[in-house]
Order: structure tokens, then sequence, then C-alpha cells
């Protein structure tokens, strides 16, 4: 698990790109848009995939 913090606009999504794209390319990468699809995606059965869970606290359900 990596976490990846910081204020708004400083480049998150981009380092993660980056970083996934470096050590892992070709692998999958999810981001879900509210809490309800991140426990769809829970349970998927996966390998090698990125969740991208960004500003879930703001998209609510």
């Amino acid at each position: 698990m990596v976490l990846l913090t910081g204020d708004s606009s400083t480049g998150k999504a981009r380092t993660l790109f980056e970083a996934v794209r470096a050590v892992m390319p070709g692998l999958a990468a999810l981001a879900p848009k509210d809490a309800c699809e991140v426990e769809t995606i829970e349970r998927l059965p996966m390998r090698s995939t990125v969740v991208w869970l960004d500003e879930l606290q703001e998209k609510g359900n």
C-alpha cells in the first residue's frame, strides 16, 4: 500500500501516474467515484491493480 498525501493541486495524481508507469508498466488502474464503487471493486477478483481513492470524502454517498 502506498499513501500519497498533499494539498490540492500539488501533483499527487501525476506522481502516482509516473510511479506506476515507471515501476509497474501495464498495470490496471481504477478510480472509484464514490464509496459504493469502492465496495464493488472490493468484490472483484483482481491482480496487480492500483485503486486510486481520490478525495472520496467530497463525493459522498
